[in-house]
């Protein structure tokens, strides 16, 4: 049990704000910058964590310029104020949004689409492995093309 009375304001400065600047919140204040706390929390709790959301809002997360306004959570709204906030990148979000596995974006097919993402915007995979849970990680694709390279040099020999 949680005692809700000793932590009242804080349940209730939390919950005033809406779940982005939550997040922020919890971020800080719990220490959690990944915010894996709270989907470990979430997942323990048979909360739903709605991937897709998370992936972009971390991704907004990188640009401290860009605030992210959403009245519901339908995928139709989300991109248009992904397209609305990066103009000159909307066709690659496009792409992304649709081709990306959320649940495990970290497979091949995912990570060049998220590489390619991050190319156009000129964000850092370390600035945005900042804020994403779990953390992307290249290594698998440059070991994967480095044996696709060896086996190409291998069959012409």
């Amino acid at each position: 049990m949680i005692d809700v009375d000793a932590q009242r304001q804080q349940i209730r400065e939390l919950f005033s704000n809406s779940s982005t600047n939550r997040d922020d919140i919890i971020r800080e204040e719990f220490d959690d910058r990944h915010l894996e706390k709270l989907i470990s929390a979430k997942d323990k709790l048979g909360i739903t964590n709605d991937t897709k959301w998370n992936f972009w809002k971390s991704f907004v997360k990188c640009f401290p310029s860009k605030k992210i306004n959403l009245s519901c959570d339908a995928d139709e709204i989300l991109l248009e104020e992904l397209k609305r906030l990066f103009p000159d990148n909307s066709e690659q979000i496009i792409i992304a949004m649709d081709k990306i596995n959320y649940d495990n974006y970290n497979e091949e097919k995912s990570l060049r689409l998220i590489i390619e993402l991050l190319k156009k915007t000129g964000l850092s995979i370390d600035d945005f492995n900042e804020y994403v849970y779990p953390s992307i990680d290249i290594s698998e694709i440059y070991e994967l093309d480095f044996k696709r390279i060896k086996d190409s040099k291998k069959k012409r020999i």
